[in-house]
Parts: structure tokens; C-alpha cells; sequence
């Protein structure tokens, strides 16, 4: 059988060298016995023929099973849940192909892959290609497919097509599954709600600084989100509203902008809020803090102290922070980043019936807070005299209820977070899973729940990546070691054969 395989080309020339190797090593050594125990020698190389014919039998039981087991720490071979949620989106009857480009040598981990899809929806079939040979596919599908690229087709119950979309796909790494599902997702993609971004008040938008949101504003737009400005000062909100951000502003709400926000709220709609610590001289930001208590939410103007910010950032008051359970914070990796300045959020209590507040991000227990006027620890973190003061602190939170059917849906949703400079193009690369958090939190406010983009797998550690290169450097080493055994051997029986 490994010859056949060997003949059929299914080896590269470094296998044929380990294997050879291998076998030279396993001769010379029966070469050297003292002894010729032909009984013996027979009997082992039958048990080991026979142990090699049952790991075969497995081989074969277990390659004709669909369980699979990933036993790697992060689980980068096995689908999340959400996408699985995302396949079961196809409605009955409906079909998906996939069409997946990729070179030659690259076929038999991505088959693999794209099969995994086809395991978990029978509705879902894949095709592998390669582009610069399977020209005639290429040119059916209007000739602007490249390598590491998919294209994937939605089909109705009498064959006609749906709807086409086009998605990178790497061939390797981990970021596969979440261009492929997400992808997938846009085919199911029928609200062309729009995503509001305020102005007037000093928020940050989206213009290229390093304090802009450009980086989230372009990501929401590749997932098909329309995003346009929202002046608040002409007194309307469009129907076509599935979310208003507010990003960061340092001049407050006039009281009709307050209020025309409230009634957005009231009737159906999403807010997002990322409000900022204001040092004294900073102008208050009363109708702000008023808009919070609407949703039972207070946000005293103080900043976070956290110990460990100063490892990272060399100042206190960036808090480093973790991920509560929820529908935004699973569709992330829940890798904990910074946020350069941060309030406290507490519930007002008692809650109003059918609403209902989730935290999503909180500091760890070394925390304090410290009123702008009294602030201590602007180099170094000096901690209260008085531990109670201490502890948790909850720094984003979603609140949801229901609203019987208003004029922007059934449910108002919005979420807080105290910073909104940990989501800018300067601090974006490097602050963990801060972006995927900003992405969610939108999808989630539109209420594209089962559509919440699939974040990229990463590794935590990958200690061997064996490429033909470093593959004949082990060789290399493994021949260097039964050089030293065989003339070890030799030498060692040399010097008994003398002495005997």
C-alpha cells in the first residue's frame, strides 16, 4: 500500500529520504548482532507487522467516522457555534455552493476544511478550483477570481440563483472560518438598516486622525452596513435608523437633542454610547448623564486607577479589561485590552419592569476610582486608605426591553462604554479584541443576532510549524544521530571483540 501510494506521487522527496533512512538505520543494526536469532527476529517483525495492520484498521475505522475531536487548546480545527448558527440559516430548499480557489499543493487542508461546512448543512456543498488552471470556471464566474478566494452562490428551491458573493479565504492560518462564515452570513443579509454616527458635539469620527474611528467605521461598512452623520440639531431621526453611535462627546446635548433621543429610544431604537472621564475645566455633560438614567444606568464622572495599567501603559488610569458573558462578547476571541481613561456604570435600582442590563466588560479587583479634582495617581498608583474602596468595577453594559412594537422595532437596545479612545486608529492594532467588541456591540444593536460576525481563531502557541525547509533539517539531525549510534556501535563492539 505505501508503495502504490509512493508510485501515485502522495509522498513528498523528503518522506521517500526519512523512510529510506529509517530502514538503512533498522539494518545496520540487525548487521551487528553477535548473534543470529532468526526465532527471535521473526516473531518481533511479525507483532510488528500485525501492530502496523491494526493502526492501519484504525486509521481506516476512524477516517470513514464524522466525530471529530479537536484536542488543540484554542479549538482552531473545529466550527463555533455561531457558525453554526449562521448554516442553519438556510432557509428549506434553498442551496449554498462554494466555489474555493487555491494552489495545488494547498488542496488536501482546505478540502478538509471546506467539508467541515458540509458536515453540519446538507445544503451546503463546496467546489475546489484552482485559478490559474481552471480557467473555464474562472471565466463563468466573470473572470475576476484569484487565489485564495471564494466564491459562494445561494440557489432557490427551482435552481435559480439568489444571490453571489465573493470572500477572501486564506489557505492557511486562522482567520479562514471567519472571512468564509461571514461571507456566508451577508447571503442571508436582507436589512439595509442604516448606522447612524452623531455630530456637533465633539465626537470622534471617522477622517484618517489617529483619533478617528476609521479602522471600525470601514470594517462596519465591509460587513454591508450603511453608515451616514446624524445632525441631532435638526430635530429628527430617519425611520430607516437601526443605530445611532455617539462617540465620545465633549460638548453636551442640547434638551430637545436629549429628548429627541428618548423618544428614539422609547419607540424601538439602538443607541450606542461611549462617553469619556472630563477633567474640571471640561464643560459638564448633564444631559448626557440625564440620557444615561433613562436606561437606569449612572455614570459618576470619575476615572478608574488600575494597578496593572502601568505595566502596559505606563500610566494608572488605563484599566485593563475582561469579558462578561454575553451574546456581544462571544462573537469576540475575549482577548482583554486597554482602555486609555474609563468611568465607573452602576445600575440605578429598582430596575423598571421589562428591562433588563447585562455588564459586558469589567476591570479586575485592584481597581479604585479618583474624582478629577482630586486626582493622585497620574504617575504612580496610590491606592485609598480604605481597602473597601477597592474592587470591581463595570466599565460597558447593555440594556434591552421591550417596547411593544414602535416606530423602530419591538425592542430598544443600547449599549455604554466609559472610553471610547480604546477604539481609535492609533490605539486599535494593538488593544486586543477592541474592535471586534466595537463591531459586535453594532451588529448585536440591529438585532442581528444570528448574523454577529464570526471573530478570527489564534493560536496561543505553536511550537513546531514543519515546512519542507525545517522538514530536512530534522532529517538532517535525524541522520546526524544514528551516524553517532552506528559508530558508537561500532567502536563499542570493536573494543569487546579485542577484549574477548
Amino acid at each position: 500500500m505505501v508503495l502504490l501510494a509512493a508510485a501515485h506521487g502522495m509522498f513528498l522527496p523528503w518522506h521517500h529520504a526519512l523512510g529510506g533512512l529509517s530502514v538503512v538505520s533498522i539494518l545496520i543494526g540487525l548487521a551487528w548482532l553477535n548473534e543470529a536469532r532468526w526465532k527471535e527476529l521473526a516473531g518481533s517483525g511479525i507483532y510488528t507487522i500485525f501492530f502496523l495492520i491494526c493502526m492501519g484498521l484504525l486509521y481506516l475505522i476512524s477516517a470513514n467516522r464524522d466525530e471529530r475531536w479537536d484536542l488543540t487548546a484554542d479549538r482552531v480545527h473545529t466550527l463555533s457555534p455561531l457558525t453554526e448558527s449562521v448554516l442553519r440559516l438556510i432557509p428549506p430548499g434553498d442551496h449554498l455552493t462554494i466555489q474555493a480557489f487555491a494552489v495545488a499543493e494547498e488542496h488536501p487542508a482546505l478540502q478538509e476544511f471546506l467539508a467541515s461546512y458540509e458536515r453540519r448543512n446538507s445544503q451546503l456543498t463546496f467546489e475546489l478550483y484552482d485559478a490559474k488552471r481552471d480557467l473555464t470556471v474562472v471565466a463563468d464566474l466573470g473572470g475576476d477570481v484569484k487565489n485564495d478566494e471564494a466564491v459562494i452562490t445561494r440557489w432557490d428551491a427551482a435552481g435559480k440563483m439568489v444571490r453571489r458573493e465573493t470572500s477572501s479565504l486564506p489557505v492557511s492560518g486562522q482567520t479562514r472560518e471567519n472571512d468564509l462564515t461571514n461571507a456566508i452570513s451577508r447571503m442571508f443579509s436582507t436589512s439595509q438598516q442604516v448606522v447612524y454616527f452623531t455630530t456637533g458635539h465633539g465626537e470622534k469620527r471617522a477622517d484618517d486622525t489617529p483619533h478617528s474611528l476609521t479602522k471600525v467605521v470601514k470594517e462596519l461598512a465591509s460587513k454591508g452596513i450603511p453608515i451616514k452623520p446624524l445632525r441631532l440639531m435638526e430635530g429628527k431621526i430617519p425611520d430607516d435608523a437601526g443605530a445611532v453611535i455617539m462617540a465620545g462627546p465633549t460638548i453636551d446635548l442640547l434638551n430637545f437633542e436629549r429628548e429627541l433621543l428618548e423618544q428614539y429610544l422609547r419607540e424601538g431604537g439602538k443607541l450606542f454610547l461611549l462617553i469619556d472621564p472630563m477633567l474640571p475645566a471640561a464643560n459638564p455633560l448633564d444631559n448626557v448623564e440625564q440620557l444615561l438614567a433613562t436606561l437606569n444606568v449612572r455614570s459618576d464622572n470619575v476615572f478608574i486607577v488600575d494597578p496593572d495599567g502601568i505595566g502596559i501603559t505606563s500610566i494608572p488610569l488605563t484599566p485593563v479589561v475582561g469579558f462578561m458573558k454575553h451574546a456581544i462578547t462571544e462573537a469576540t476571541n475575549q482577548s482583554p485590552f486597554v482602555l486609555e481613561t474609563a468611568r465607573q456604570l452602576e445600575a440605578i435600582t429598582p430596575l423598571p419592569a421589562g428591562l433588563s442590563q447585562e455588564a459586558l466588560l469589567i476591570t479586575s479587583k485592584k481597581v479604585w476610582t479618583e474624582k478629577p479634582s482630586e486626582l493622585r495617581s497620574t504617575r504612580r498608583a496610590i491606592p485609598p486608605d480604605d481597602p473597601k474602596a477597592i474592587g470591581t468595577r463595570c466599565v460597558a453594559v447593555a440594556v434591552e426591553m421591550k417596547t411593544g412594537g414602535g416606530r423602530y422595532g419591538d425592542d430598544m437596545r443600547a449599549v455604554v462604554v466609559t472610553d471610547s479612545d480604546a477604539f481609535t486608529d492609533q490605539n486599535l492594532e494593538k488593544n486586543g479584541d477592541a474592535g471586534a467588541f466595537f463591531v459586535q456591540s453594532v451588529q448585536w444593536l440591529r438585532q442581528q443576532d444570528d448574523l454577529l460576525q464570526v471573530p478570527p481563531k489564534f493560536l496561543t502557541s505553536t511550537p513546531i510549524n514543519l515546512t519542507q525547509s525545517r522538514a530536512w533539517i530534522l532529517l538532517a539531525a535525524y541522520a546526524a544521530i544514528g551516524l553517532f549510534v552506528t559508530i558508537g556501535g561500532t567502536t563499542w563492539a570493536l573494543v569487546r571483540r579485542r577484549r574477548g
